[in-house]
């Protein structure tokens, strides 16, 4: 479970780095983020 977070946020921040994160994407990848979470 742990690993998978770290995975997808390594993916998110790297894709900040190049693409602006409007707020509406950013709660959607928080979404996500939490489904990883408790279906790992």
């Amino acid at each position: 479970m742990a690993a998978s977070i770290k995975i997808w946020l390594l993916l998110a921040v790297n894709r900040r780095k190049t693409v602006t994160i409007n707020m509406t994407e950013s709660l959607v990848c928080a979404s996500v983020a939490c489904n990883i979470a408790y279906t790992d």
